[in-house]
């Protein structure tokens, strides 16, 4: 789940739409 998100961050990201999943991604990241 917590992957989809981050891809999905990624996508959005490309198409500079959405930065809550932006932040979603770093904190999920940082939790890795």
């Amino acid at each position: 789940m917590e992957q989809t998100t981050c891809l999905a961050n990624r996508m959005s990201k490309l198409i500079k739409h959405s930065q809550f999943l932006h932040m979603c991604c770093l904190v999920t990241k940082k939790q890795l």
